[in-house]
């Protein structure tokens, strides 16, 4: 047991580096890439989206579509 001492130590520590948020919490973050992809949607991936949800009407992303081309 007395070779233990430093483990309360360093799990004290690592507990204060993930309630502080300077370890990451999920693995998306751990990636720049990860991070970066969900920033790099252009106006016609969104318009694109919106109307394969349902969100608008043809003739409303036709006329966006349109717009964005221009």
């Amino acid at each position: 047991m007395m070779g233990f001492g430093w483990l309360v130590p360093v799990l004290i520590l690592v507990a204060l580096a993930y309630f502080l948020g300077w370890l990451p919490q999920d693995q998306e973050e751990r990636t720049w890439q990860g991070k970066q992809k969900h920033d790099s949607s252009t106006a016609l991936d969104i318009l694109e989206k919106r109307y394969a949800s349902g969100e608008i009407s043809r003739a409303e992303y036709l006329e966006m579509r349109e717009g964005l081309r221009r």
